[in-house]
């Protein structure tokens, strides 16, 4: 991995981006979470989540992203 930004800082913007739409149609829905919009909102806060920390461990160069 020769540069580490051309590849965390996609999946962090995106993941980002992700999160806080999950979030925000999570905080303002009236409906229950057991929806199958409330489900796949959780489901979309959980990945984007997942997709925040990839970004973040690739350009912080954590772990098995460290270059030698």
């Amino acid at each position: 991995m020769e540069n580490p930004r051309a590849i965390g800082l996609p999946a962090l913007v995106l993941g980002v981006l992700t999160v806080g739409s999950s979030a925000s149609e999570l905080l303002g829905a009236s409906a229950a979470w057991t929806s199958p919009g409330g489900v796949g909102n959780i489901a979309g806060l959980i990945g984007g989540l997942a997709l925040t920390l990839i970004g973040v461990a690739v350009l912080q160069q954590w772990g098995e992203f460290a270059i030698d």
